[in-house]
């Protein structure tokens, strides 16, 4: 577990993939792909550096292709957020 750091709040989503599923889902497919939900996140790499950033690596599957997985990278702003997120040649900034 990682020590709370206030310049980063949402440290807990980047480690927790039925968190980043949730957010994923709320925030993101709207914009990226509308009508697609995201069905199962896997983490394959996260890179934080305290006090600065956080940036993660994932694997999701969405309720449109069951048998494909898709991959996408996450970086996370300081306001509990996502700041990017480019999936599959699509990125969305927030």
């Amino acid at each position: 577990m990682l020590n709370p750091d206030r310049s980063l709040p949402f440290l807990d989503v980047a480690w927790s993939p039925r968190r980043m599923q949730e957010i994923l889902n709320r925030d993101v497919m709207q914009r990226l792909r509308s009508g697609s939900d995201v069905t199962d996140v896997v983490i394959e790499d996260v890179a934080y550096w305290p006090g600065k950033r956080c940036v993660g690596l994932y694997t999701i599957r969405l309720s449109g292709a069951p048998d494909r997985r898709s991959r996408f990278v996450a970086t996370f702003a300081n306001n509990d957020k996502l700041a990017r997120v480019a999936l599959q040649g699509d990125l969305a900034v927030f």
